[in-house]
C-alpha cells in the first residue's frame, strides 16, 4: 500500500486531532441535521412558506452530495488539512447567515444552508482520509469509530439536539453554538502537517463532463421532487425537469461507463460485496430521510413541539 508522503516524515495523529476530527465532522452530523426536525420551528419564526422551508432542508444534503466527491479527490492533491479547514471556514459562513436570518424572508437560510452542504463536502471526505493517513493499528480502528460517533451519531442525536436548544435557548442558538464547535475544531487541527497524495500519485485531470452531467441530473431531480406538488405533476414544467433528469443521467452513464479516470466507476458494483453494502446503506439514507416528513407531520398534524417530535 502506498502510504502518504507526509506522514512517512513519522507524524502521528493523537487525541487533540481525532478530537478536532469529531468536532469538524459533528458541524454536520449533529447541527446542520439539526434542520430534520426544527424546521417547522424555524419556518413559523420567520413566517416563511412551506415550500422554502422544504427547500432548505433539501439543500444542504443536495449540494454535499454534488461535491463530496470532487473535495475528497482535491483533498489527494492539495492537502486534506487544507480542505478540512475550510470546509470549517465554511460551516462558520453557513451557520452564521442562518442563525442572523431576518423575519419575511428565506434567503439567508436558504443560502446558509447550501454553504453547509458544500462544508460537509469538505469535511466528511478528508476527515476519514487523515484518519487513514494519520492513524495505523488499533489506533485507526478507534479513530474510525470517533468519526462514526460524530458522523451517524450526531445525526442521530441530532433531532433530539435541535428540540431541547430550540425549546429552551431558541432554534438560533443551535447554529450559534455550531459555530463556536467549527471554531474549537479548527484551533484543534492548527499545526498538524499537511496530508496529501504524493505528486506522482495525482491523476492527470478530473472527469468534467462526468461531474456536470450528474450535477445536473440531481439539480433536475431535486426542483422536480421539490416543485412538482405545486406546479402540476403533469405541467410541462415537471414533464421537462423529469426528460432533463432522465436524460442527464443517460449520458452521465455512457460517458462513465468506459472511462479510465471515471467520476463513478460502475465496475466496482460488480463486487458483489460492495453492492450489498451500497444497497444498505441506501436504504439505510432512505429510511433516515422519512424523518423529514414524520417530524414535521407530528408538529403541523398532531401539533407537538419540536422537543417532543425530537424525542
Amino acid at each position: 500500500m502506498k502510504k502518504d508522503h507526509i506522514s512517512d516524515q513519522g507524524y502521528r495523529g493523537d487525541d487533540k486531532l481525532l478530537i478536532g476530527l469529531l468536532l469538524a465532522v459533528t458541524t454536520f452530523g449533529m447541527f446542520a441535521q439539526t434542520m430534520l426536525n426544527i424546521a417547522t420551528t424555524i419556518r413559523m419564526d420567520l413566517g416563511i412558506s412551506v415550500d422554502a422551508s422544504n427547500t432548505a432542508v433539501s439543500l444542504a444534503a443536495l449540494f454535499s452530495g454534488l461535491f463530496i466527491v470532487v473535495l475528497g479527490s482535491f483533498g489527494d492533491r492539495f492537502g486534506r488539512i487544507k480542505m478540512t479547514k475550510i470546509g470549517l471556514v465554511l460551516s462558520i459562513i453557513g451557520s452564521f447567515l442562518i442563525a442572523i436570518s431576518p423575519r419575511g424572508t428565506a434567503i439567508y437560510l436558504l443560502i446558509g444552508r447550501v454553504i453547509q452542504g458544500i462544508s460537509s463536502a469538505f469535511i466528511m471526505p478528508n476527515a476519514l482520509a487523515i484518519i487513514k493517513a494519520y492513524y495505523e493499528g488499533p489506533a485507526r480502528q478507534r479513530a474510525v469509530s470517533v468519526y462514526s460517533i460524530g458522523s451517524w451519531g450526531g445525526s442521530a442525536l441530532s433531532s433530539i439536539f435541535g428540540g431541547i436548544v430550540a425549546s429552551s435557548l431558541g432554534w438560533r442558538w443551535v447554529y450559534w453554538i455550531s459555530i463556536g464547535v467549527a471554531v474549537i475544531s479548527f484551533l484543534l487541527i492548527l499545526g498538524v502537517p499537511e496530508s496529501k497524495n504524493p505528486p506522482g500519485d495525482r491523476k492527470a485531470g478530473y472527469d468534467i463532463p462526468g461531474i456536470i452531467t450528474f450535477m445536473i441530473g440531481m439539480l433536475a431531480l431535486n426542483i422536480l421532487i421539490n416543485q412538482g406538488g405545486n406546479v402540476g405533476w403533469l405541467s410541462p414544467m415537471t414533464l421537462g425537469l423529469g426528460l432533463a433528469t432522465a436524460i442527464a443521467f443517460v449520458i452521465f452513464y455512457m460517458v462513465e461507463r468506459n472511462k479510465e479516470e471515471a467520476f463513478i466507476d460502475f465496475n466496482i458494483f460488480k463486487n458483489k460485496t460492495y453492492k450489498g453494502a451500497t444497497i444498505s446503506n441506501f436504504l439505510l439514507n432512505n429510511a433516515a430521510g422519512t424523518l423529514i416528513v414524520t417530524l414535521s407531520l407530528v408538529q403541523l398534524a398532531a401539533d407537538l413541539t419540536s422537543l417532543q417530535a425530537g424525542f
